[in-house]
């Protein structure tokens, strides 16, 4: 069976995006995405919940035609590879997960329908092979 490397997240934006250009010349927007679980406690029945914060990171075509599109608290929909990147602060080297855009979609309320839809540039998504 072959590997499959992907993640997709539904969240908010932790920031407005800006495009950057490196040394090398490639366009690169980074980003924090919110995304939160809730459940009931079975014991005290209280609701909880918990945020995480996911690192995303979007190149070249994909960062100019996301950054015009995403501002502080829109709710985003992507799809990408996650990959670990060994960093160093001080003397101290730990790794920091980010995930790479490839796909998204910016999620807009529908108050008529009460649903939600998705905006933005649909690549096709392959189909994984799988070998059993």
């Amino acid at each position: 069976m072959r590997d499959w490397n992907t993640v997709t997240l539904i969240g908010f934006v932790g920031q407005d995006s800006e495009i950057r250009t490196t040394p090398a010349g490639k366009q690169v927007i980074h980003l924090s995405l919110a995304t939160s679980d809730r459940w009931q406690d079975p014991v005290s029945k209280e609701w909880k919940s918990q945020t995480e914060w996911h690192n995303l990171v979007a190149w070249d075509k994909t960062a100019e035609t996301l950054a015009p599109l995403v501002k502080k608290g829109n709710r985003l929909m992507i799809r990408g590879k996650l990959r670990y990147r060994e960093q160093t602060k001080g003397e101290v080297k730990f790794m920091t997960a980010q995930i790479n855009v490839e796909d998204y979609g910016k999620m807009e309320r529908n108050d008529r329908v009460g649903g939600e839809t998705s905006t933005g540039p649909a690549a096709p998504v392959e189909k994984p092979e799988f070998d059993f």
